[in-house]
């Protein structure tokens, strides 16, 4: 700033400095914009992860049904017969009452149980039985677990697969089955 007298006169920018001492209306525009910009993106990740972990969720819950179906097979809960797309609902044993009520010779028997919420089940599951070519005396043992939702684009879905004993045995005993005569697998 150059002084004369009294007179003191101020440089261009010395003016423009001291006319701007807040901020214009222009960069809160900008900021606001911004902030939104975050905002979408961020809330769309969010959304991205929500349909992840819903996605994870059914596939551990398939996994966990098929598995629970795979060892209700094996413990002859559930008969090992090929099945389609059936709805898949929980096995109860046979009574519900005493564990000596419930048992059949050394081998448990069991029962569907339907209730009225079986109308529209959520999970079908299907039942593959097929010879295994490099071992004749084995069975080839297949669940599959499925939601049963027709409206989801992804339907959640698991398969397991097990070699079994199951049939005629080879030393000429026609007494076929997965349980030997004195209980348990042969």
């Amino acid at each position: 700033m150059k002084c004369v007298g009294f007179r003191c006169a101020k440089s261009q920018a010395e003016l423009i400095t001291e006319r701007r001492r807040g901020i214009s209306l222009m960069e809160v525009i900008l900021a606001t914009a911004l902030l939104m910009g975050s905002v979408v993106v961020l809330s769309r990740l969010i959304g991205m992860g929500r349909t992840q972990a819903n996605k994870a969720e059914f596939q551990s819950e398939a996994q966990r049904l098929c598995e629970d179906t795979m060892h209700e097979i094996m413990l002859g809960l559930r008969p090992m017969e090929s099945i389609e797309a059936a709805p898949l609902r929980p096995v109860s044993v046979a009574g519900d009452a005493d564990l000596e009520d419930s048992v059949d010779g050394d081998v448990f028997t069991a029962t569907v149980r339907q209730t009225a919420s079986d109308a529209n089940p959520r999970w079908l599951y299907s039942v593959r039985i097929g010879p295994v070519q490099s071992s004749p005396e084995l069975t080839g043992l297949t669940v599959e677990v499925m939601q049963a939702e027709s409206t989801l684009t992804r339907p959640s879905q698991f398969q397991l697969s097990r070699w079994v004993r199951y049939g005629a045995r080879s030393d000429g005993d026609s007494a076929g089955g997965l349980f030997s005569e004195a209980g348990g697998f042969r």
